[in-house]
């Protein structure tokens, strides 16, 4: 499990996540766009997120990173924190 800010969300369907030092893009399922489009989801919102799937070509440093690395995330598997 983690904690993570949503600091940008791209086409409301891509959500770029941070730790404060660190960020990832994330791909969204078709629920998680929905909770975008209905505001519950939002630039700034910090989001508990467990069982998101790391998808990656390969092994690479954090501020290496390409565009064909992101999280897969599911809507059942993260809720709002408080």
């Amino acid at each position: 499990m983690i904690i993570l800010c949503v600091a940008e969300i791209r086409d409301k369907k891509i959500l770029e996540l941070t730790d404060g030092w660190y960020s990832i893009d994330a791909h969204c399922d078709q629920a998680m766009q929905q909770l975008i489009e209905k505001n519950k989801i939002f630039v700034g919102v910090k989001l508990v997120i467990s069982g998101a799937e790391l998808v990656s070509p390969g092994p690479s440093a954090p501020l290496e990173k390409g565009a064909d690395t992101y999280l897969k995330v599911h809507s059942q598997t993260i809720v709002l924190a408080t």
